[in-house]
Parts: structure tokens; C-alpha cells; sequence
């Protein structure tokens, strides 16, 4: 049996190594700041830090710092495995792996943590052999509140992001994440503005002890993609995709998203674009605490090992190279140029031949009177016929005959108010064109 040095009191402080099982590295960061610990423990657990927001070229160049003989401690083989395994080495991280596992002690957190280490590394291997190939097209770091406002605004209406929640762009529904238990909760905006209690959705496949943030419905209306910050990550918050089965109402088991989109730091965001097999990727990975990257990937042609020619760190995307430095900001004038050319849209009614499309195109004092009613009672009818088709796609859905019979009796409330709603906006508008047509007494 392999002997190693399995004392490590110099460097092991127990309320410190309880933010490292519990992945916690930000708190952790927090702690190494705000409290005086001894050289050797501060050393030991800037290790962890910066393989916990996977930086691990820096990791690397620390852990060289110990001595030889401290670094074939258990201790030091465990962050060494992750080192070894971002860097695409997996013989090295398998060795480290084979000598620890040979380890017999009585102290049981060491077993655990040996245990963990075991699961850790063929996670990543399984997550390793399907990595999808990409290339970093552009790049953008900064705070993290202000990466996920530059992420909604150039997802091109995708909807309303936030780490709770999620908002369709129709503003008619929002799915928002469990307090207590790793899930989503889903309601909807009633005909008065107001919303509903939030139904939860069940969903199996995840362990306790975690929770879900940035949650995102794509426009199928049943892929959700969602962060989770659970025992089965590698390390921080990781990637998830799911499908939602509303007839059921719940959601299928969760499948971790491979490398390189998910990384021992916390990442936030998957979304795919519509063009060219885009990705934004929102992660902290090899950023400071409160910070975050926004990647702009493309899927790639070629294939990727894990010692592959793009250079160390690459399938973590922690090294990296844009191949379109830019791109980013193309896309922000792109959407903006969109929105621009979109302002005008479609007229809302036309007097003669001149269209109208806002008060502005109105000339005499009273239609713009008229017209402010107009736009009051149009932009309620808007929000009804939203809730109306809510309702109609929540009906077709209903788990049971109580439920519909609930749903259709909204529905027929409802569709009451719309019909004379619609009666009240047409004799608006034709208020409006009488008032602009009849300069005769102004």
C-alpha cells in the first residue's frame, strides 16, 4: 500500500474547509479577507479559491509554492486533481486519483472527502469525452448585474432574465425558482394586471441541499435551461437543460450541459441565438468575486480532445483567444439598428392617406385629446388579448375537468370584456379621425 502523508493540521482550519465541501468559494474568499488565519492556512485555502473560480493557471502556479513533500498530502492531491484535469492531463489526474483512493484512515471527513474527489473526477470525465468543440468569438467581462442586462439586451427578446426569475417577452408568464427545494414555480398575469399564485412544477433528478437561478424558457415554449448550484456540479453553479411537459406539469430529469460549458467556477447562462450556432455564455470563471465573463461561442467543425491544439485551459475556456474581438458590440448595434427600424411599425389606423402611428402625426388639440383615451383603452385591450390566449393555451392544457371548467369560465369573462373593449377603441379611433378631419372651428 502507497503511504502519503495524510496530516495536513498546518493548513486545515474546520470552519474553512466546510466552504470548500460546501462549495462556497465566494464566502470562502470573503473569509481569507476578513480574518487573520496563519501563513500556511491562508496558503492552503487561496488554493482552493482559485480552483474554485477555476482559475487554474494561477491554481497551478500556487500549489508549486508548497514544498514537494506537502503536496503529496491527501489534502493537496484532491485540488492537484482538478489542476491536472482542466489542464487536459487526465494521466496525471488519475495517478493523483489512484494514490489517494489507497488511503486508509480513520478520520471520516477525509473519507468523505476522498469519496467526493472519486465522483468529481468521473464526473468530469463523462463531461470531458462529450465536450462540443467551439471557438470564442468575442468576449466582455464586467460586473456581473451589468453582464446579465448586456446578455437580455442582445438576446434579441428572449425575454426578461433575472437569477430569480424569468419573464416571457409577452409578459404574460413567469417561471421563478423554489426556495427550498431544487424547482420552478410558473404563473400568469391575470386580465387586471395583476399576477397569479404561482403554481410549483415538479421536477425529479436533482439532489437536495442546492437551488436553481436563471431560469430561461426558449421560444418552443417547453427547453428550459437553468444554473444549479447542487452537490452534483463541478464545482460553484453548473449548466442544466431540461424539458417542460405541461401536460404533466413537470419537468423532465435535468441533463448537465458537458465542457466546455460548464467549469469548476460558477456559470450562469446558456442561450443559444438563432444564427451561425451562437451561444452567449454567462460564467465567472477566472474572474473575481462579484464579476463575470460574457462569452459569445460558436460551435466549431473540428474536433476537441482533452489534450487537444488550442492550448492548455482551453476546454475550460479559461485561457482565452477571441477569433472576432468585437463581435459583441456588432451585435449590440444590430439589435439596436433593429429596433430602430422597427419604431415606426405598422400604423395604427390612417386618416386619408396619411398614417398615423402616435399623437405626434395628429395636428388639432382635440384629436390628440381623443387620441390619449385611445391609446389608454388600446393598450388595456393588448394586455387582455394576452391573458385571453393564456388562458385558451392553459385550458388545452388542464390536468383535470375542475380545472378546465375554472379556466373556461375565465375565458368567457374575459372574452366578454375583450368584445367590448374592441367595440369602445373602434368608436375612439373613429373620434379620433372625426376630430383631426374637422378643422372647420379651429
Amino acid at each position: 500500500m502507497i503511504v502519503l502523508n495524510v496530516s495536513a493540521q498546518e493548513y486545515v482550519h474546520p470552519s474553512l474547509e466546510a466552504l470548500v465541501r460546501q462549495g462556497k468559494g465566494t464566502v470562502l474568499a470573503d473569509s481569507l479577507r476578513s480574518h487573520s488565519y496563519p501563513p500556511k492556512v491562508i496558503q492552503y485555502y487561496t488554493l482552493w479559491t482559485q480552483v474554485m473560480s477555476a482559475k487554474y493557471a494561477t491554481a497551478e502556479e500556487t500549489l508549486n509554492f508548497f514544498s514537494a513533500k506537502d503536496r503529496g498530502m491527501v489534502r493537496m492531491l484532491i485540488p492537484a486533481i482538478r489542476i491536472a484535469a482542466a489542464k487536459g492531463d487526465m494521466d496525471a489526474a488519475q495517478g493523483y486519483m489512484e494514490k489517494i483512493s489507497k488511503v486508509r484512515t480513520s478520520d471520516s471527513l477525509l473519507v468523505a472527502d476522498i469519496h467526493n474527489a472519486e465522483e468529481w473526477l468521473r464526473m468530469y470525465t463523462r463531461m470531458a469525452d462529450n465536450a462540443v468543440p467551439v471557438e470564442v468569438v468575442d468576449a466582455d467581462r464586467g460586473d456581473l448585474v451589468a453582464m446579465v442586462n448586456r446578455l437580455e439586451l442582445l438576446s434579441r427578446g428572449v425575454g426578461k432574465i433575472t437569477e430569480h426569475s424569468y419573464e416571457t417577452p409577452d409578459g404574460a408568464m413567469r417561471l421563478s425558482v423554489q426556495e427550498n427545494a431544487p424547482g420552478l414555480k410558473v404563473s400568469y398575469k391575470l386580465g387586471n394586471g395583476e399576477w397569479e399564485a404561482p403554481q410549483e412544477i415538479s421536477m425529479t433528478g436533482l439532489k437536495g441541499g442546492g437551488r436553481l437561478s436563471y431560469p430561461i424558457l426558449m421560444p418552443d415554449g417547453m427547453t428550459v435551461y437553468f444554473s444549479y448550484s447542487g452537490p452534483e456540479t463541478l464545482g460553484g453553479s453548473d449548466l442544466y437543460v431540461t424539458r417542460w411537459d405541461r401536460n404533466e406539469n413537470q419537468l423532465l430529469v435535468p441533463q448537465h450541459l458537458p465542457i466546455p460549458f460548464n467549469s469548476g467556477a460558477d456559470d450562469f447562462v446558456y442561450l443559444p441565438l438563432s444564427e451561425d450556432s451562437q451561444i452567449l455564455l454567462l460564467t465567472s470563471r477566472g474572474e473575481d468575486i462579484g464579476m463575470a465573463k460574457l462569452l459569445l461561442l460558436r460551435k466549431s467543425e473540428s474536433s476537441v480532445t482533452q489534450a487537444d491544439s488550442l492550448g492548455t485551459h482551453s476546454l475550460l475556456l479559461d485561457s482565452i483567444i477571441p477569433t472576432d474581438p468585437g463581435r459583441l458590440a456588432q451585435l449590440a448595434d444590430k439589435v439596436s439598428d433593429s429596433r430602430a427600424s422597427k419604431g415606426r411599425g405598422e400604423p395604427l389606423f390612417l386618416i386619408g392617406s396619411k398614417p398615423i402611428y402616435g399623437v405626434n402625426d395628429l395636428t388639432q388639440p382635440l384629436a390628440k385629446v381623443v387620441f390619449a383615451n385611445y391609446e389608454k383603452l388600446r393598450s388595456q385591450l393588448v394586455g387582455d388579448l394576452k391573458s385571453l390566449a393564456s388562458l385558451r393555451k392553459r385550458w388545452g392544457s388542464a390536468p383535470n375537468p375542475s380545472a378546465k371548467e375554472s379556466l373556461k369560465q375565465q375565458i368567457l369573462d374575459l372574452e366578454k370584456e375583450v368584445l367590448s373593449k374592441e367595440a369602445a377603441v373602434k368608436a375612439l379611433r373613429n373620434e379620433v379621425i372625426r376630430s383631426e378631419l374637422n378643422t372647420g372651428s379651429h
